[in-house]
């Protein structure tokens, strides 16, 4: 009535809730100020946050000589950071600060709800403990936003409404949830226990580190969390068992997408199926996380995750393969007629996933004996297609090793099996490697032939990795024959492609071709520094470059080396790795004429 009779007249409301009305506006208050933890700015600029200004200011009052120092200024930040930069939990962790250096309160702080109590006593009660707080701010929810409140504390990092529709609502082992998703979305949004972000072009919601650990103790307490995690599990495996290998490159690049962004999920989730495997042996929780794990092998390698995901996939392999555990029902181990327990095919195709995704790492030994073994249980089941990537997988062991014959003999056989299954993407690729072995013996008119075949057939394919492999050994071929302005330009578009697909692999690869056509141009400065920033991401990644390669690379380099002498080879060497990708590629991408 006073809006509508006034109209110059504005009311400044300050509350936890929106009111709902329909004149009213709402301004959010977000949390305070922090720096990045892992880039401070110096010491004394530090209080200019809201967050540390807050530590230090409460830590004061209970010591009055606690001061922010270079020993302990990551410290504070770190805690402040964890906090979520909450005042009310900022307060209570500086409080023990009269008992707890910061580092020491830091290392405390992985149970937070502990640590945050002991507030005034002239403070409302609620507000004397974290704990306190959030159970009063729980307590103006209805039973069925309570509901939804602790079974979304299964989630880490967040979640989308479709993945809170489908975990929260009907799981397994617990009643139904009898509201709408959204509307208890949006109760738990108002009362400031969820976040809403946009990531990516699509709605999250999530919860605050502090108030997540306080709705993962109820969710205990409520007896539905083995429930939740069961049904969180399934979720993102059905996520993850999308089937990467069969979509078209701008396809699987969103797909990776969103396992990137729910990676914290994907860890819950195997964490889950490890513990489960672990504590009850029970054959469907192993089953269930190899096959999470297996799912994950192409994102973990595309994404730069390797040493990440090898650990998992090892764990998975090795409880598939143990011996002495029981099965659902407690009795003797259900087991196949191998004694694993996990069927053949699952095996066999998770042998062959580990092979490829060590190979990638450089571990030729362990990549041999898995796509060894993988072989003949794949011919057994009759999965030609992944026995030919077996094979590609074997003869790029072989090149590694810089037996070309052998290595031709696998990519032989394994192309021989995508004819036969009429695999263009497969065709490609094996044309693609068998045109390096031309290469590597001089044959340059069977190179270019059979690589420039590959092209057409991996560009139709919509495979731009591949492409990218094809352009740098075009562009290889190219310098060979003195075409160094071509070489120049194929090495150009390689890497351009490469960084739009966010392919550190295919980046270094191609900053190496870059390099090979700068050291044989006589730009030895710039061969040096092109080099320096592929071996810094290829140590980033745990990727090294095959030996064939490097020795190419070392004899390409050495005229160059010898002429600037060793101190200015390995200045712009240590210059290149010191440099961001970003300016390693505006570098390589900008360079002067070379001769054609």
């Amino acid at each position: 009535m006073l809006l509508e009779s006034c109209p110059h007249l504005r009311i400044l409301i300050t509350s936890r809730l929106p009111l709902h009305v329909r004149a009213e506006r709402e301004y959010s208050l977000g949390p305070l100020a922090l720096p990045d933890p892992d880039a401070l700015p110096p010491v004394d600029e530090l209080p200019e946050y809201a967050a540390v200004a807050l530590f230090l200011a409460r830590a004061q009052t209970t010591k009055n000589d606690f001061a922010l120092t270079e020993a302990n200024a990551a410290a504070i930040a770190a805690i402040c950071a964890r906090l979520d930069d909450l005042p009310l939990a900022i307060e209570l962790a500086a409080a023990r600060i009269k008992l707890l250096p910061p580092k020491a309160l830091l290392a405390q702080l992985a149970s937070r709800l502990d640590m945050l109590s002991g507030g005034a006593r002239d403070m409302d009660e609620r507000q004397q403990a974290m704990r306190n707080t959030l159970a009063w701010s729980e307590n103006l929810l209805t039973v069925e936003e309570r509901t939804l409140f602790r079974r979304l504390a299964v989630f880490v990092g967040g979640c989308t409404l479709e993945a809170a529709l489908a975990v929260c609502v009907t799981p397994d082992g617990a009643e139904p949830l009898h509201t709408h998703v959204l509307d208890g979305l949006s109760a738990l949004v108002d009362h400031n226990l969820m976040q809403v972000r946009e990531e990516s072009d699509e709605t999250r919601f999530g919860m605050l580190q502090v108030i997540r650990e306080y709705a993962l103790e109820q969710l205990v307490a409520s007896g539905e969390a083995e429930a939740l995690r069961q049904a969180h599990a399934g979720y993102f495996l059905a996520l993850a068992e999308q089937d990467g290998m069969n979509m078209s490159e701008s396809e699987a690049e969103h797909w990776r997408d969103s396992l990137e962004l729910e990676h914290d999920n994907l860890r819950a989730a195997l964490g889950w199926a490890r513990t489960k495997a672990q504590l009850s042996g029970e054959t469907r929780a192993v089953e269930f996380g190899l096959r999470l794990a297996m799912s994950l092998v192409d994102f973990w390698r595309m994404r730069n995750h390797l040493r990440e995901g090898r650990p998992w996939i090892e764990e998975m392999l090795a409880l598939a393969g143990a011996s002495g555990m029981s099965n659902e029902a407690g009795n003797a181990r259900s087991a196949t007629s191998s004694g694993r327990l996990v069927a053949d095919d699952l095996w066999a195709r998770s042998l062959h996933s580990m092979g490829k995704f060590v190979l990638r790492q450089g571990d030729y030994a362990a990549a041999q004996t898995y796509l060894e073994q993988s072989l003949p249980l794949l011919r057994a089941i009759g999965d030609n297609m992944t026995a030919a990537s077996a094979l590609n997988g074997l003869g790029n062991i072989a090149y590694g090793q810089d037996d070309l014959e052998q290595s031709r003999a696998y990519w032989e056989e394994a192309l021989t099996l995508y004819r036969e299954l009429g695999e263009p993407r497969g065709i490609g690729v094996l044309l693609m490697n068998l045109g390096s072995i031309a290469y590597l013996q001089g044959d340059l008119a069977h190179a270019e032939t059979a690589t420039q075949e590959a092209l057409t057939l991996l560009r139709q394919s919509d495979f731009r990795r591949g492409v990218v492999l094809c352009l740098v050994s075009l562009g290889d071929i190219a310098r060979l024959r003195g075409e160094l302005a071509q070489a120049q330009l194929l090495g150009q578009e390689a890497l351009t492609l490469s960084h739009e697909l966010g392919n550190l692999h295919r980046c270094a690869e191609s900053l190496e071709c870059l390099a090979r056509t700068a050291g044989t141009a006589g730009q030895g400065k710039r061969a040096a520094r092109l080099l320096g920033a592929a071996t810094a991401l290829r140590e980033t990644m745990g990727s090294p470059m095959p030996p064939p390669e490097q020795a190419v690379m070392e004899q390409i380099v050495a005229q160059e080396r010898a002429e600037l002498g060793e101190a200015a080879w390995a200045q712009a060497l240590a210059a290149g790795k010191a440099i961001t990708l970003e300016e390693a590629i505006a570098e390589a991408l900008r360079d002067g004429e070379l001769p054609s």
